[in-house]
């Protein structure tokens, strides 16, 4: 599974799935500046997922109804350097979770709650 790291994602979590051995795709060291649009478009590819911070994906996949494999989007207090919270929770639902299931959902992790949500209906 290759995952896409959008150019907000905090340096660390980065680090930390590099260090786990995850193919990371780091878009603000490749392709800094593109919109949310050509990544979905350049990389939501099968057996590809893409990590955000932005929530602006949900408008994307669910008003514009863009198509995309998935999405996992982190949600957490920058201010309350909740990042090393975020970390582990990422981390243990990747690997718990198989890219089969993953496939075709909008993934919302916080430090507390996880919300999936199904996305792309003519992926299966």
């Amino acid at each position: 599974m290759k995952l896409i790291a959008d150019e907000n994602l905090h340096r660390n979590i980065i680090t930390s799935l590099q260090n786990e051995g995850y193919d990371v795709y780091c878009i603000q060291d490749n392709n800094h500046g593109i919109s949310d649009e050509e990544i979905v478009g350049l990389y939501g590819m099968p057996n590809s997922i893409i990590v955000t911070e932005d929530k602006d994906f949900g408008d994307l996949i669910f008003l514009k109804k863009v198509n995309t494999n998935a999405i996992i989007l982190l949600r957490y207090s920058k201010l309350l350097n909740e990042v090393g919270l975020i970390i582990p929770v990422l981390l243990n639902f990747l690997k718990e979770n198989e890219l089969e299931y993953l496939k075709g959902k909008f993934i919302v992790l916080t430090p507390f709650k996880k919300r999936i949500r199904k996305i792309n209906q003519d992926l299966d």
